[in-house]
This record gives structure tokens, sequence and C-alpha cells, in this order.
């Protein structure tokens, strides 16, 4: 007997194999699947999702599909950040998306820590913003004084009036990403407070990347008078700030609770908080909100260890016109080893016009073109 299953009940049989396959997975694992085919009550008994977010996503609608496009955010962005770096954000199959890297608390996975969290706030107040979400809109701050002038040394009639607008709600974005992504951390144990600093990082650099969106209405042309909101950036640039973050990240030590003896060279604990050096001396300095630290050395990237997340260089792609000038060079991304030149042959796009108003049009060309690979 041959069973027929109409196009929904198929994608609902899919997710929910998808599904059984994430138990023991971390929250962002929901990037990965389609959540709107799979029934709320299937997801929320993921293994992964603590008892504190299964109560958050019962009483806040939409903030399952919020969080989930949040992860699938995060994941595209690391991997665009860490495409000519040795460690590539490579994204597995496996439940926990990032892979065995997230064993090892290095400055790797407070990357992956604070871009997932980022990604949270920033769906949650996108999807705010965009009114699908219940019980939440756009808000009235008062960042921006209601009306002010923009030139106060101009007589009257030639002065320039700025409103307020309606701001992207990022308060509700962040207490709500913060409530659930932080929420993972059930215990109290250093391991935990790095990632909820880590986390808070992330979110801080959404609202730091918040922009602010003027529009004119003066006549004429004029902009005598202008309306002015704050919203998101795009998430790219929530990532270039937490690129920066990553590449200046520091590292940082346990000690028993209430010891003030020095732990090291990298940091030291005084009660419940941590403190990192910002020179070579014995001076200290408590770590800002939005910087990132991490535990333990990262692994040597340069060869494959799939028990410490290494995927190696072997076969990437490198720039051998940017001999030791930035990641992407041969000499940095292949280690010091040897590269290989092979050319490439395949479709691109070419001859582009522009046809008023408003088309391009292009035609497809086949492009031969000399590409290097790491030995």
């Amino acid at each position: 007997m041959m069973l027929y299953l109409s196009r929904g009940k198929l994608s609902i049989l899919i997710g929910c194999c998808c599904l059984f396959q994430m138990i023991e997975s971390y929250w962002w694992s929901l990037g990965q699947i389609q959540v709107n085919n799979i029934p709320q009550h299937l997801l929320i008994n993921s293994y992964r999702l603590t008892r504190q977010q299964k109560l958050i996503i019962e009483t806040t609608p939409k903030l399952l599909e919020s969080v989930s496009r949040g992860a699938s955010l995060a994941t595209q962005e690391c991997r665009r950040q860490f495409q000519y770096r040795k460690w590539n954000c490579p994204i597995h199959t496996s439940q926990s998306v990032f892979g065995r890297i997230l064993k090892k608390a290095c400055r790797e996975t407070a990357f992956i820590y604070a871009i997932t969290s980022a990604g949270a706030t920033y769906a949650l107040t996108e999807n705010c913003a965009k009114g699908l979400i219940k019980d939440c809109s756009c808000r009235q701050g008062n960042s921006i004084p209601q009306p002010k002038l923009l030139n106060p040394h101009l007589p009257p009639k030639q002065q320039e009036l700025i409103y307020e607008g309606c701001h992207d709600n990022i308060q509700y974005g962040y207490q709500r990403g913060k409530a659930f992504v932080d929420a993972t951390e059930g215990s109290r144990d250093f391991h935990a407070f790095v990632n909820l600093h880590n986390n808070e990082a992330g979110r801080q650099a959404v609202i730091d990347s918040m922009v602010i969106q003027c529009k004119c209405h003066g006549v004429s042309g004029n902009c005598n008078v202008k309306t002015c909101r704050k919203a998101l950036p795009k998430f790219s640039e929530v990532g270039k700030r937490l690129i920066t973050q990553y590449d200046t990240a520091a590292k940082v030590q346990a000690a028993q609770i209430l010891s003030t003896r020095r732990i090291g060279k990298s940091a030291r604990v005084l009660g419940d908080e941590i403190s990192i050096p910002r020179s070579k001396s014995d001076i200290f300095r408590q770590p800002q909100k939005q910087d990132l630290i991490f535990i333990e050395d990262s692994p040597n990237f340069c060869v494959k260890n799939v028990e410490h997340g290494s995927m190696g260089t072997q076969g990437r792609y490198c720039n051998s016109s940017l001999r030791a000038k930035g990641t992407q060079g041969c000499d940095v991304l292949c280690c010091g080893r040897q590269f290989v030149k092979e050319k490439l042959t395949g479709p691109e796009k070419c001859n582009c016009k522009f046809i008023w108003c408003c088309e391009v049009t292009c035609e497809q060309c086949i492009v031969t073109r000399e590409y290097s690979k790491c030995r």
C-alpha cells in the first residue's frame, strides 16, 4: 500500500525527523530548521531548552520564530566574518551546529556565544518593529529631545527642527533576548559566568550598532523639519563590531571565591568578579560589557583535529597576491606550507546593463580564473 501525504503534512514529518535529531542540541540549532512547520509543543521538548526557556516561549508569541531567525543570522554572519581565517566557522549538521570547538572555552567559542546572543536580540527587535509580535511596538524614547534645534545659532526663521520618531524597540529585544538566551546557563560555575559575559557582549554590540535614521519634511527639498528614529543596522555591522572584539579578546582564569591572590599572568578573580591585565604591569582592570573573554587557548587550526574542532587548512583557497598580508594570504592561511595553483572554469554574470527604470540585465559568460589552494 502506498501512502500519500500533502505538502504541509510532509513538511511537518520532515521537520519532526529533524527535531528528533536535535535532542540534546543547543538552542541555536533552531536556526537550522523551519520552526513554522513543526508544532510548538514538539519543539519545546528539545533537551537544551530549559524549563525557563520553555515558559518564555509559551508566554511570548512569535518568540520561537524570532530566536530561530536570530540563530540563522548568527551562523551566516559567523561564516562570513571568518571565511578567510584559519578557523572559518564551519557549520556542522550535528546538534551543536558549530561542532566540537564548543568543548573548549576558547576565543572562538566566546565569539559564538556573543554572535548568537546578538542574533536573538536583533531578530526580536526586528520582528517587534515589524509588528509581528503581539503587545510589542516601536518605542517612544527620550534619547532624542522633542523637538530639538539642529542649529541654535541661526535666526528663528532659519531654524531646523528635529522631531523624535518611533524607535526600533531595542529594549524589548534586549530584555526578551537576555531572558531566553541566558536561561541556558543553569549553573553558577566559572564557565557559565564567562558564557553569560559573552552573551551580554553580543547584546551590547547590537545596542552600540544602532543608527539614527532621519527623514526630511521640508518644502521644495528643504530639510527645515525632520523626523529621526533609532533603527537597527544591517546585522553585518554587528558582526564587524564583534570580530573586532574577538581580535582583542582577553584570556581570564578562575580562582577560589574571595581569593585575591594572583593566578598567573593572565587574570585574577576578586570574589565573583574577573580581572584582566591592562598592561604588562601588575595593574588589573575589570572587563567591560562589550569585551569578549575566554579561558583556554585556541587549538592549532593549521592541522586537522576533529576532537578539538579543527578542520585544518589543507585544501582551503587562499590569495597568493597577499603574501604575509591579511588572514587570507597564502603564507598565513597555509601556515607556512606550500600552495598550488589551479584553473577553474564556470559561468559568471557579465556585460550588465541598467535599464530605466529599474532593472539590471546581465549576460552569462564562461570565465576561467586561477585560484591558489593550500597543500
